[in-house]
């Protein structure tokens, strides 16, 4: 995946791209992450009111990604379930925990469901909040370049959208990008929420 235009018009390759956006986000003081993580909870959580998820997949925000805390305190309230990613053999499974201090450290320096958590398939989502380094208005996605989401979700790729699961991309403004050209395999967001705006199609279906 490549970008044309965004961040000074010039075209860049994906490792470029990435450092840029990445160096980005990491510059948004504390602060101001902690009151964006609160301003695109609201927004997600307005969007979800008519149909809360019955089981939603997380991450926890590393690097100045926009954090989903807020969103998964509120959606653990009205009764979702919560999973994490683990990384097993190469490939991404779901693990539900109940609270976000049951998490280990894991690859990458990140934190793990622990092994023995109840798994959940991909499939068996409702809703998965993915982070990302860079998206754009089409709703592609640019992410570590590892291409784990994809996989897990290549089965989207053959069904009408929004299916289920619905992926939504959380992600600060200065993530945007005029376009991303998309890879055969990269899957596309139903939607990107950031603290300012909601871009994408939140209904259940």
């Amino acid at each position: 995946m490549w970008a044309r235009g965004g961040l000074g018009a010039v075209t860049r390759d994906a490792a470029e791209l990435r450092r840029a956006l990445r160096a980005a986000r990491r510059a948004i003081d504390p602060d101001a992450q902690a009151e964006a993580a609160i301003a695109a909870a609201a927004l997600l959580e307005a969007a979800l009111a008519a149909q809360p998820p019955a089981t939603v997949s997380a991450y926890l925000a590393t690097d100045g990604e926009l954090s989903p805390a807020p969103i998964v305190a509120r959606l653990r309230a009205l009764g979702s379930s919560v999973a994490y990613p683990r990384i097993v053999d190469g490939a991404m499974h779901f693990q539900l925990v109940d609270d976000e201090a049951a998490l280990v450290p894991g690859r990458w320096g990140l934190m793990d469901p622990p092994a023995d958590a109840p798994a959940v398939a991909p499939t068996e989502l409702d809703l998965v909040l993915t982070p990302l380094v860079g998206f754009d208005e089409s709703l592609n996605r640019l992410g570590r370049g590892r291409a784990y989401y994809d996989v897990a979700f290549g089965f989207l790729r053959t069904r009408p959208r929004p299916a289920r699961p619905r992926l939504v991309g959380l992600a600060h403004e200065v993530q945007r990008v005029d376009a991303l050209d998309a890879d055969p395999h990269d899957v596309r967001l139903d939607a990107v929420v950031t603290p300012a705006r909601v871009r994408g199609d939140l209904t259940a279906r």
